[in-house]
């Protein structure tokens, strides 16, 4: 039975990337999406870059069922032994002037979807007993509370302390257990968060395939939780040094440079 690697948000930016990437190193796709003229491009790509078989599945991971549905399809495919959970959703504004429809959204598909699929395709890894991935994006967003990102802010902390109790919770298992948080990176997501970056942001800001390749090496690597690009860990060391209302405070002033 042959072996795949499954990654949702992959029609472009980071998970884009992170396929390229595995698909460089010869493992087979599933990719998950809900564009499907972005992912027939993609995978015919991939098909003829890389001796590699890639299939796709356009699903909205925020239909009901979506998930179950998800895991159903790919199963049927072959043993899956990386999971990859990149898709996800933000929005930047006053957590009373952006609707509840939207933070609902953005808590089903950071934190709920993730899980799911977590939870599924964990049973299948445990019972395929192969050497196993299970690799969750969050954000720095998990671990700095940002203004105006309250809601993301939150689910993307929920994943990080969901995959860190995981972690110790698999860890005498055929199953590898990795979050990665990164900074600003250059991709669609700003625009559809409503996001305007300023020339300061873009210039400390990472490009998709930097973060996508970094996150990969991390996750077979077996780090439980990698912090992208020396510079945004270095901003996590000073956290951890500074009092938490002063670090909260200044972080916040200087995010403010971010966006217009």
């Amino acid at each position: 039975m042959k072996s795949f690697a499954i990654i949702t948000g992959a029609s472009s930016g980071i998970g884009k990337e992170m396929a390229l990437d595995l698909a460089a190193q010869s493992h087979n796709l599933i990719l998950v999406a809900r564009r499907e003229n972005r992912l027939i491009e993609l995978t015919t790509q991939i098909k003829q870059d890389f001796n590699v078989e890639c299939e796709y599945i356009v699903k909205d991971l925020l239909a009901p069922n979506a998930a179950n549905e998800v895991y159903e399809q790919a199963i049927k495919s072959g043993r899956i032994n990386i999971l990859i959970n990149n898709a996800g959703i933000g929005y930047q504004d006053k957590f009373l002037d952006t609707s509840w429809e939207m933070h609902e959204n953005i808590i089903k598909l950071n934190s709920t979807v993730p899980t799911q699929l977590s939870y599924l395709f964990s049973a299948h890894m445990l019972e395929h007993k192969q050497s196993s991935h299970i690799l969750n994006v969050a954000s720095l967003a998990a671990i700095f509370p940002i203004k105006n990102l309250s809601v993301y802010s939150g689910s993307k902390a929920y994943l990080k302390h969901m995959m860190d109790s995981l972690y110790f919770e698999f860890k005498d298992t055929n199953i590898f257990l990795t979050t990665v948080s990164p900074g600003g990176v250059i991709t669609e997501f700003a625009e559809n968060a409503n996001q305007k970056p300023t020339e300061f942001a873009n210039k400390h800001s990472k490009s998709a395939r930097d973060v996508a390749s970094l996150s990969i090496k991390a996750m077979f690597a077996k780090k439980r939780h990698y912090i992208v690009g020396v510079d945004n860990y270095m901003v996590y060391l000073l956290k951890r040094i500074l009092p938490e209302n002063l670090f909260n405070s200044t972080f916040n002033s200087i995010f403010k440079n971010f966006f217009h």
